[in-house]
């Protein structure tokens, strides 16, 4: 399965958003459909939602959800089944009418963030307030009044301070969270102490004070139903109460740290704001019957805590036929927090097995991809001797997919699909890119084994000769510059084909093996003559970057653009979903996307962009999702109009006085020109060519013999407007064409209506030319026209 299997992520909700990675439920049921029949066992063993298995009990297999982290199989509990609105009501009502201070406790908890509308004076809690970090400060407030209608942010006054200073730091609600997480004599005691101090001390007290209450409503209600409602909804308030997210973007820290400008959120609004989550879930989420323990014969659907390692007692060998997640994360911060949160919940015992993450402050590669291939060697031995693992995920590291496809190459799996594509970024978060990895057990079937000299100066030769191979393969095979992140994945997968593992475990090395091997593979492409970075509009970027990675970068090797035999990759694409849509539709878009990956597997794998663009360009809406080829892009009929519109180019330049050199003529042809449908000789040349697709062929530079600077002329279908934008952004060759060589796009329909309306001399064509253009016109696609 070398090609792209799509799938929509719906947007995160809930607690641990920021952290997790719901797999895309489309994605899971075509795996399921092509790798398992019915009646067979899927199991995710880092499952992060219900995704995984409502797909498999949708298709009838049988789903084995399970997870180290308690956290993660809770809610997934709690989204294959969620409570009834019935109990969520009646947890609603007892939490926000217990007595406190001879208030309720909704109304104590909000008057904990009270002040006064800036506008209208009106009493109103505020949202959450913002803080300085160092020194520790209250900056501002964020409001809504429920009176004049007013809200957003205002200066926190005299009176916000006087009440924020009224929980000073570890007053005694810090201590009685302490004493409900642990005691002095354990080895974690000064950690938790530090994870308590990432929330405020006036939202520490109210998390207390709210935990008391729901764990008071769930000792009279002890079925498992009641049990799981009142955690998630601690957790969602744990998680979003933590001071870790800043005003300027959503949470993304490798280490649980309070950022230099931090949140502080109202405790009641964000458990109000959980209630909600949670009906939503009663409303959006069929229930499904589920078994908690290991039960024999297996039933349909089992959710359980447990790590990798238990699987082998829990699951006999060769008992599963896919396996299917996305790779545990390999951030600190989720599982430290987790550590803490699983301990408030539960006690301390619960979050023993995440202990060991206490001691990563940052991510350790090296550590990760160790740990995961002893892991991929657990999970092969579970498999069938036809089964797969399947590894989805979406990163914003590269280190990520180097530790995941070290691991591969450890652990000696074969690999039996790759594909990546970038993804689109998170609130305006650094580029991210997906990866689909497919993986089987047994001997590799694809390639050999490089056999290299037992010593560091010999795998060092050996990693640069991967990387350079793998670089000038997916160059070749793309024929256009290509994003780094399809560079990367490809010498990294090339490592775990072809690097001799065993080789390298027994060779004194001068650093870990996984730092070593990144100190090494990009050494001969960092340094090439042939091989360089390009920005988007062709040229060299400032300053040479050391590596290709998922940076907004592209690649390119010497050479290249005069020597390919293939068509570039866009092109290609362009040409098949034309093709396709006028083949198949009406069709659903889905189906589309599936016909092209099919068509461009592996590092041929465009992105979903491109798709669109092209969708866009060609086809048009049919009915209920449902797409159809564009009357007027029909072959023939395009074919027809491009003649015509040739014949109009050279009508108006025989008119305006113009020598008109048609193709064919002998003139044309002595003048060694690039392929044209008209040329006009006059003070200076004007080249037209007509064409119904946006081509890099179509933008060749003009011959050296034209050397006064001809004016160039790409008349397209107005329609193209998507396709142009698409290549304005991707397409540095095409983008240095337009730029470099000062090719002006015109539509079909303006050169029409210059047919009728007869300038007068050149200067009144070229605004005229100008008038209609194929994309809005601004400052950066000033230069297109």
């Amino acid at each position: 399965m070398e090609r792209f299997v799509a799938g929509r992520r719906d947007p995160p909700a809930g607690p641990l958003k920021a952290y997790l990675q719901p797999l895309p439920f489309t994605a899971l049921e075509e795996y399921m459909e092509e790798l398992t029949e019915p009646g067979e066992v899927v199991l995710t063993p880092f499952v992060q939602s219900d995704s995984a298995a409502r797909a498999a009990a949708a298709h009838g297999r049988r789903a084995i959800c399970v997870h180290s982290n308690p956290l993660c199989t809770l809610l997934t509990r709690f989204q294959l089944s969620p409570p009834s609105a019935e109990l969520l009501d009646r947890l609603h009502a007892a939490v926000a009418t217990s007595p406190h201070m001879g208030l309720t406790l909704r109304q104590h908890l909000l008057d904990l963030y009270r002040g006064r509308c800036p506008d209208c004076g009106w009493n109103l809690s505020a949202e959450l307030f913002i803080w300085e970090r160092e020194p520790r400060k209250l900056l501002s407030r964020r409001y809504r009044c429920e009176s004049c209608g007013s809200a957003g942010d205002a200066p926190a006054d005299e009176a916000d301070q006087q009440i924020a200073a009224a929980y000073p730091a570890r007053a005694l609600s810090y201590w009685r969270a302490l004493h409900r997480l642990t005691r002095r004599e354990d080895p974690a005691y000064e950690r938790f102490q530090e994870l308590l101090e990432l929330y405020t001390p006036r939202n520490l007290y109210a998390l207390f004070e709210l935990t008391r209450r729901l764990e008071a409503f769930a000792e009279r209600n002890p079925q498992p139903e009641a049990q799981d409602l009142w955690r998630a909804i601690l957790l969602y308030c744990l998680d979003a109460g933590a001071g870790l997210d800043s005003p300027e973007r959503a949470r993304r820290t490798t280490r649980p740290a309070m950022p230099a400008r931090f949140l502080e959120r109202n405790i009641w609004l964000v458990f109000e704001e959980a209630c909600e989550w949670v009906r939503r879930l009663i409303e959006t989420r069929r229930p499904l019957t589920i078994a908690t323990q290991w039960q024999t014969p297996l039933p349909p659907i089992t959710v359980t805590t447990a790590a990798v390692g238990q699987l082998r007692k829990a699951l006999p060998a060769n008992s599963v036929h896919l396996i299917l997640t996305a790779p545990p994360s390999p951030e600190p911060s989720f599982w430290i927090m987790s550590f803490l949160w699983t301990a408030w919940l539960w006690g301390r015992p619960q979050a023993e097995p995440l202990e060991p993450w206490l001691a990563h402050h940052l991510t350790d590669w090296d550590w990760y991809a160790e740990v995961f291939q002893r892991t991929l060697r657990t999970l092969a031995h579970l498999l069938t001797s036809e089964g797969h693992i399947v590894l989805i995920l979406r990163s914003e590291q590269e280190r990520w997919i180097e530790a995941l496809l070290t691991a591969v190459g450890m652990a000696g799996l074969d690999i039996a699909g790759f594909a990546c594509q970038p993804a689109e970024p998170l609130d305006g978060g650094p580029p991210a890119a997906e990866y689909r990895l497919v993986l089987r057990p047994g001997p590799r079937q694809m390639r050999l084994t490089l056999s290299l000299p037992e010593t560091p100066e010999g795998l060092a030769a050996g990693l640069r000769h991967i990387g350079r191979q793998a670089v000038q393969e997916v160059l070749t095979l793309r024929a256009e510059p290509t994003p780094g992140l399809y560079l990367h994945a490809a010498a990294y997968r090339r490592l775990a084909e072809a690097f001799p593992w065993s080789t390298a475990g027994r060779t004194p090395l001068p650093a870990p093996l996984f730092y070593f091997i990144t100190d090494h593979i990009w050494e001969d492409i960092a340094g090439a003559e042939d091989i360089f970075p390009m920005e988007s509009d062709g040229e060299p970027p400032a300053a040479r970057p050391p590596e290709p990675g998922l940076r907004p970068l592209f690649w390119w090797q010497a050479g290249l653009e005069t020597s390919l035999r293939q068509l570039p990759l866009t092109d290609r694409i362009e040409r098949f979903v034309r093709d396709w849509l006028a083949r198949e539709g009406p069709a659903p878009a889905l189906a589309l996307c599936r016909a092209v990956y099919e068509q461009f597997p592996g590092f041929a794998t465009p992105p979903q962009e491109a798709i669109a663009a092209c969708l866009a360009s060609y086809g048009r809406p049919y009915s209920d999702n449902l797409w159809q080829l564009r009357p007027e892009d029909a072959q023939s009929r395009r074919q027809a109009e491009c003649l015509e519109l040739a014949d109009a180019v050279r009508d108006i330049g025989a008119r305006m006085g113009m020598q008109v050199i048609r193709p064919d003529a002998p003139a044309g042809q002595e003048l060694g020109l690039l392929p044209y449908d008209a040329l006009w000789a006059g003070e200076r040349v004007w080249l037209f060519r007509v064409a119904a697709d946006t081509a890099l062929e179509h933008l060749r530079p003009p011959a050296p013999l034209l050397a006064n600077s001809p004016l160039l002329f790409l008349v397209i279908p107005g329609g193209r407007a998507a396709l142009v934008l698409y290549r304005r952004r991707t397409c540095p060759l095409w983008n240095r064409a337009v730029g470099r060589y000062g090719w002006r796009l015109v539509k079909f329909r303006l050169m029409r209506r210059l047919a009728g309306e007869m300038p007068r001399e050149a200067d009144e064509l070229l605004k005229m030319l100008a008038l209609d253009p194929i994309v809005v016109q601004d400052e950066a696609q000033a230069r297109l026209l």
